[in-house]
């Protein structure tokens, strides 16, 4: 493989040929075809300028003869026009379409779990950066520990007492976000013994496949209004129960305290393991205040993963769990063996914006805007589309919204018709059953934005408005 460089006005393209001089192919073939390849792909753009005869054949280290007839076959196949002295040109009949420059422009997101950008402090977060590579520069680009930085885990386990968590900084992992951290959890707790993890039916998709792809068992639980239905007793040590108590994904359900305690409680006498899902649990707004079931008695079998990718800057990519001590060595290990340690950098920007008192402010920003699109949706919903049944969350990002007669897919379907697009119901039941609801995503959009998709999903489901 010859790789060279050719400078055509301000764009440098590689030409990157693989010849076998030992092929029954002569070197011409070889060249015209792997050329036509890559025309044929896009690689190289309709109207670019090859590099010339005696240029090609210096960078092939083939005869000028061997570049000559390539150019030939490739001009009789139509691949390419030569204009004389000016050189060869790449001549392709199919135009490729260019990616676009914000896909999904032209739609109200109440599908992702983007941040508007009132929301995410990017002029902070971009002089932190600023600042740490200017200053820090050398000390901020080494790699990092397994586990994290130090000083981080340290700030983390402050950050955790404030929701009354306690922890000992040695059983705090940093992680690439929220997602890296169930993962690492189940395989670290499957490592321990575990054979079956029990999900509610209802539940973030991810966390089942990652459960599939660890070839765990997985089991039903479910509930009413917001207590768990499932006979504990039947759990043992070889279980796990994977939840997201507060504001769950996608129903927005909170489990009460007594339900949270008689979860711990087995958990230590039956020798079953708890994942706590925390990722919105840093923006409750409700009036009532839940604690996480790690910070209540008898939490020393919950693996606890939290993140601040999502609430706020979804692209610095940085979460973290709260390991008991006994699988800290093992999570370690696997997280060593996965992904390595997360960017230096990016620990040290949220190091310094968590120290100085920032990530509290934008936390609050956030807690009251999302407060305040909450409550808007539920009403612009009683007032276009009353059919339809919700409750408000305490907290979080997802409306949980029940579409009575029409299939969460279908729903889904029409909803992009109208220009929304959100989430169908069927995409978080994993048993496989019909759901007739949606979830909606309420951080991207702001107050008039969000009455307009009511508007339209009015017009999407009118048999679920108060017209006939």
């Amino acid at each position: 493989m010859i790789s060279k460089n050719y400078i055509l006005g301000v764009v440098a393209i590689v030409i990157e040929i693989p010849l076998d001089k030992f092929s029954k192919i002569p070197l011409y073939r070889q060249i015209a075809m792997h050329l036509e390849r890559m025309i044929k792909t896009g690689s190289i753009d309709n109207g670019t300028k090859l590099p010339g005869t005696r240029e090609m054949a210096l960078y092939l280290s083939v005869s000028r003869t061997t570049v000559l007839r390539a150019y030939e076959c490739l001009e009789g196949s139509g691949n390419i026009l030569q204009k004389g002295r000016s050189g060869a040109y790449v001549k392709c009949e199919k135009v490729f379409p260019s990616l676009p420059e914000n896909p999904g422009h032209s739609f109200l997101d109440m599908d992702s779990g983007t941040p508007s950008p009132e929301l995410v402090p990017s002029a902070l977060l971009s002089k932190l950066s600023r600042d740490l590579l200017l200053e820090r520069g050398e000390e901020v680009l080494k790699g990092a520990p397994a586990g994290g930085l130090p000083e981080l885990r340290k700030t983390l386990v402050l950050h955790a007492a404030s929701r009354g968590i306690p922890a000992s900084w040695e059983d705090v992992m940093v992680t690439t976000g929220g997602l890296e951290s169930l993962s690492l959890s189940m395989k670290v707790l499957k490592a321990s013994g575990v054979r079956r993890i029990l999900m509610e039916e209802l539940t973030y998709p991810e966390a089942v496949l990652i459960a599939k792809s660890l070839d765990l068992k997985i089991s039903k639980i479910s509930y009413q209004d917001r207590d768990l239905k499932v006979d504990l007793n039947d759990l043992s040590s070889t279980d796990a129960l994977y939840l997201v108590p507060s504001f769950q994904n996608p129903t927005g359900r909170t489990l009460s305290q007594s339900v949270r305690n008689t979860i711990l409680q087995n958990s230590i006498e039956k020798g079953y393991w708890v994942i706590e899902d925390d990722a919105y649990g840093e923006l409750r707004y409700g009036e009532s205040s839940v604690p996480a079931l790690k910070a209540m008695k008898g939490s020393s079998r919950v693996v606890y993963t939290g993140s601040f990718s999502q609430p706020l800057f979804p692209g610095l990519r940085l979460g973290y769990s709260l390991v008991p001590g006994i699988l800290t060595k093992d999570f370690m290990a696997f997280q060593s063996v996965a992904s390595g340690a997360v960017s230096s950098l990016v620990q040290y920007i949220v190091l310094d914006f968590i120290k100085e008192g920032s990530f509290s402010q934008a936390l609050d920003t956030a807690r009251v805007t999302i407060h305040d699109r909450m409550y808007s949706m539920g009403e612009f919903l009683k007032e276009y589309l009353p059919l339809c049944k919700f409750s408000l969350p305490l907290g979080g990002i997802y409306l949980w919204l029940q579409t009575p007669g029409i299939d969460g897919d279908l729903a889904e379907k029409k909803a992009l018709e109208q220009g929304v697009k959100l989430s169908s119901g069927n995409t978080f039941c994993w048993t496989g059953r019909k759901i007739d609801a949606v979830r909606l995503s309420l951080s991207t959009l702001d107050r008039l934005q969000l009455r307009h998709a009511a508007r339209k999903l009015k017009l999407a489901w009118p048999e679920l408005s108060d017209y006939k």
